[in-house]
C-alpha cells in the first residue's frame, strides 16, 4: 500500500488534487494506479526534461511489460543493458510508448527501438531535448554535439562523414598514402568525379597502352583483364548505400554518361578487384562493426562477430557477366531479391546460405583451406585502424571543442573484400550500418553487438543537476588519473568488442598522427608497464585536447572578471563613504584615510 506522500516521492501525481488515500500497484500495469479514481483518471510521471502523460487505464501495458526503470549499475550510474528474445524485441518495438524516467530519441529500426524499450527506456518526440540517448541515422553538426550535457549520449562523432562519404574517404586515404607510402595501399586506385574526370581518362589511356605492350610481349599486367579487352571499374555515388547507383563500367565514357544524368552529384570510380577470393564459386565481402568511443585517448574497438555476405550467382568476369548485379555486388538488399538467395533459418547454422557469421567463415578458412586466420584478422585490424587515422586529425580538433567529449561515439560498418591472395581491400565505410533483423542470424549477431555497445559506451541512467538543459556547461578538466581510470573501466565493460587501439603494440601508429597525442601515449605507456614520469618532455608540455586550452582561457577570463568586480565593489564602497561626509575638509581627510 502506498500513501500520497510516497507516490509523490516516486514522481507520480494526479492531474487533479488528490486526497490522502491509499493506493495499490496494479497487477497488469507497472505504474501506480489509484483504487478510488475513475477508470479515465490519468496520472503524470514527472521527468527532468518534460512531463509525459501516461496512457489511460483502458490501454494499460500487458502483464509481462517492460520495466518502469532500467537496471542501473550503482557504481557508475550506467544502464546495464540485457539481451532478450526476438519476440520480446519485436513486441517492445511495436508497443505503445509509455513514459519512463530514462528516455531515447530517434532509433527507427525495430531492433534498436525494441532493445531500448525492453530495457526500460521510452521514446521522446524528435524535438524534445531531454533525452538520455539519441540514435540518428544521419550525421550531426558540431553545434549539436556542443549542446549536449554530461548525461546525454549521441551515436555520431563530429566530422565522421570524412570516413563514411566515399569521396572524402578516398581523399583522406590518398593523402595518407602520399605522406606515409605503401602502408595505405589497401584501397584500389580511385577517382572523384566529375572533378577528376581528366585524370581518370588519362589513367585509363595509360593503362591501355601498358596492356597492349604486355600482350605483345606475352606478359601479364598487374590488373589482369582476363576475357576483356578493357579494364573494369566500379562506379558509385558518393552518398548512397545498399548498392544503389552502382555500375560496373569499362571506360571513362560510360562514367561520363552516368555523371551527366545528375551533374550536381559526386561519384567515385575505382579499379575493380577482378580476382576476389571465392567460396563455392561465389564472391563475398565482410561486414565488420567498428566503434570509436573516444579521442582522448583515441579508442577503437571491433566486434568479434560480423557477417560474410555472399553473392547469389557464380562469379563471372566475362563481357556478359559484368552486367549481372547478383554476380558482383554482395549487398544483402540486392541479393535477397534473387531466386537463388538462400535465407538463414537457424542462428546456430551460421555456415550455410547466402549469409554466414564471421566466426563460421574463419573456421571454414582455417579448417578447409588451411588459412592463417590470425594473420588475416591482424591485417584487417591494421586496415581498420589506419582508415580511422586518415580522419583522426579533423575529428580530434572538432571533438576538442565539445564540452563533454564522452557524449559522442560512433558505430561504423566496415565492408572489406578479400582477393585471391587473401589481401584485404577496403570497399567502403558505412554510416549507421543496417540493423535489419530479417533472419535469426541477423538478430543474434546484431542484438549482441548493440547491447555490448551500449554497455561499453555507458548510457547514464541516473539524473544529476547537469542533465537539465541549460545547466552543466562547465567543461571537463582531464587529468592523467581520470583518463586512465575511464579507459580501464571501459575495458571492463567492452563485452564482445576487441580493442584495436590503444594496445601494447600501438606505438607503430605514432607516425600517422599529425602531432603527438598525450593521452594516447599515456595509455600506451601504462599498458607497457611504464610510469607517467617516463613520458617525453614534449608530451608533458602538451596540454592535450583543445578544450583544455579553452578551459585555461576561460579560467583566466573568469579571474580577470572577478578582479574587475572586486575593484568595482571597492570603488562603490568608497563613493558611499564619501557621500556621508558633508564637510570638504572631512571629505579630504576621509579620502586620504582610504
Amino acid at each position: 500500500m502506498f500513501q500520497l506522500d510516497q507516490l509523490r516521492m516516486l514522481g507520480v501525481a494526479s492531474r487533479s488534487t488528490l486526497s490522502n488515500q491509499n493506493f495499490v500497484r496494479s497487477r497488469t500495469h507497472p505504474r501506480i494506479s489509484c483504487i478510488t479514481s475513475p477508470p479515465s483518471q490519468v496520472f503524470r510521471i514527472r521527468d527532468n526534461s518534460r512531463r509525459c502523460s501516461s496512457a489511460p487505464n483502458n490501454h494499460q501495458e500487458p502483464a509481462n511489460s517492460w520495466p518502469l526503470m532500467p537496471a542501473v549499475d550503482p557504481a557508475n550510474g550506467y544502464i546495464q543493458f540485457q539481451k532478450t528474445t526476438y519476440d520480446e524485441v519485436l513486441r517492445a518495438s511495436r508497443s505503445p510508448n509509455y513514459p519512463r524516467k530514462t528516455t531515447f530519441r530517434g532509433a527507427r529500426d525495430p531492433l534498436m527501438r525494441g532493445v531500448l524499450r525492453a530495457n526500460g527506456l521510452s521514446c521522446l518526440d524528435p524535438s524534445d531535448p531531454g533525452f538520455h540517448l539519441e540514435w540518428k541515422g544521419n550525421n550531426v553538426f558540431l553545434s549539436t554535439c556542443k549542446s549536449l550535457t554530461v548525461n546525454q549520449r549521441i551515436n555520431h562523432l563530429p566530422y565522421g562523414a570524412l570516413l563514411t562519404r566515399k569521396d572524402k574517404l578516398v581523399e583522406g586515404l590518398r593523402r595518407m598514402k602520399h605522406m606515409h607510402g605503401d602502408g595505405f595501399d589497401f584501397i584500389p586506385r580511385t577517382f572523384v568525379l566529375p572533378k577528376e574526370m581528366p585524370e581518370f581518362t588519362a589513367y585509363h589511356q595509360e593503362f591501355l597502352e601498358k596492356l597492349k605492350l604486355a600482350r605483345e610481349s606475352g606478359e601479364q599486367t598487374d590488373r589482369t583483364t582476363k576475357n576483356l579487352d578493357d579494364p573494369i571499374y566500379i562506379f558509385k555515388p558518393a552518398y548512397l548505400s545498399r548498392g544503389r547507383g552502382v555500375h560496373l563500367i569499362t571506360n571513362p565514357d560510360d562514367a561520363q554518361t552516368l555523371v551527366e544524368k545528375d551533374e550536381s552529384g559526386i561519384y567515385v570510380a575505382s579499379d575493380y578487384v577482378q580476382d576476389p577470393y571465392l567460396i563455392e564459386g561465389k564472391k563475398f565481402d565482410l561486414r565488420l562493426y567498428v566503434v570509436v568511443t573516444n579521442l582522448f585517448p583515441l579508442s577503437i574497438y571491433m566486434y568479434t562477430e560480423g557477417l560474410a555476405r555472399f553473392t547469389t550467382d557464380d562469379y563471372d568476369i566475362s563481357t556478359e557477366g559484368i552486367s549481372n548485379r547478383y554476380t558482383h555486388l554482395t549487398n544483402y538488399s540486392i541479393n535477397k531479391t534473387n531466386e537463388n538467395f538462400v535465407k538463414n533459418t537457424d542462428a546456430e547454422d551460421d555456415d550455410s546460405g547466402s549469409k554466414w557469421s564471421l566466426t563460421a567463415l574463419l573456421s571454414y578458412l582455417k579448417e578447409e583451406r588451411k588459412v592463417d586466420t590470425d594473420q588475416l584478422m591482424d591485417n584487417i585490424k591494421d586496415l581498420v585502424v589506419k582508415t580511422i587515422l586518415s580522419a583522426e586529425a579533423r575529428i580530434y580538433r572538432a571533438l576538442g571543442e565539445v564540452p563533454f567529449p564522452e557524449t559522442c561515439f560512433e558505430l561504423f560498418g566496415f565492408d572489406v573484400l578479400l582477393d585471391s591472395k587473401l589481401k584485404p581491400w577496403l570497399v567502403e565505410v558505412n554510416l549507421s550500418p543496417s540493423l535489419a533483423i530479417e533472419t535469426p542470424l541477423d538478430f543474434k549477431i546484431k542484438q549482441n553487438m548493440i547491447v555490448d555497445l551500449f554497455n561499453m559506451v555507458g548510457v547514464p541512467g541516473i539524473d544529476t543537476p547537469q542533465t537539465k538543459q541549460g545547466s552543466g556547461r562547465i567543461r571537463h578538466e582531464f587529468s592523467d588519473d581520470n583518463v586512465l581510470s575511464r579507459f580501464v573501466h571501459e575495458q571492463e565493460r567492452r563485452g564482445g568488442y576487441d580493442c584495436l587501439y590503444p594496445t601494447k603494440d600501438s606505438k607503430k601508429y605514432a607516425a600517422y598522427f599529425e602531432a603527438p597525442r598525450r593521452y594516447n601515449e599515456l595509455v600506451i605507456s601504462w599498458l607497457n608497464g611504464k610510469k607517467k614520469e617516463s613520458l617525453p618532455d614534449a608530451l608533458e608540455e602538451d596540454k592535450g585536447p583543445i578544450f583544455i586550452k579553452v578551459l585555461d582561457r576561460e579560467k583566466a577570463k573568469a579571474k580577470e572578471d572577478a578582479k574587475s568586480e572586486m575593484m568595482t565593489q571597492m570603488y562603490s564602497l568608497m563613493d558611499n563613504h564619501l557621500q556621508t561626509v558633508t564637510s570638504p575638509s572631512k571629505r579630504q581627510r576621509a579620502k586620504m584615510e582610504i
